[in-house]
């Protein structure tokens, strides 16, 4: 295997270019694109000056609004946020929503971009598809990464 460096001057960058000798059998394949792309804000463990938050301090992270969960329909290219609601106050949301439940946590998904109607997908489809897609993924982190069996 050759490799040789190519610099595009315009973009200001540089690629790698690997050059195969030709008794490698170069076969096409496909790659699976998923149906959705998890998006997360984790809560942070710095505060904005830098200092790390201890545990007491970060006990009083947990009721600020700052950590948050959206999933991404690549099919219908709308973006869906899922707001627990645990310890909030009812809201009125605009968009297109819908409530779920998982163990004792209540969320709402709501569209943040819909273009499901537009690209002819259903919404409660849309919305029930990416809830169970969420769902996996908290039943997985119970799982091996909490420790619980769910």
């Amino acid at each position: 295997m050759i490799l040789t460096e190519y610099r595009k001057e315009i973009l200001n960058c540089s690629v790698l270019i690997i050059e195969l000798p030709e008794m490698i059998n170069m076969e096409s394949f496909e790659i699976d694109q998923p149906e959705f792309l998890l998006c997360e804000k984790p809560l942070k463990d710095y505060d904005s000056t830098g200092s790390f938050l201890t545990e007491d301090e970060r006990s009083f992270a947990l009721t600020v609004p700052d950590e948050r969960t959206w999933v991404y329909h690549l099919l219908s290219e709308s973006l869906i946020e899922f707001v627990l609601m645990n310890n909030r106050e009812p809201y009125n949301f605009i968009n297109k929503h819908k409530d779920f439940m998982y163990n004792e946590f209540r969320y709402t998904g709501v569209f943040v971009k819909n273009n499901c109607e537009r690209l002819e997908f259903d919404e409660n489809s849309v919305l029930d598809k990416a809830w169970e897609y969420l769902k996996s993924i908290l039943k997985w982190e119970d799982e091996y990464y909490n420790g619980n069996e769910n």
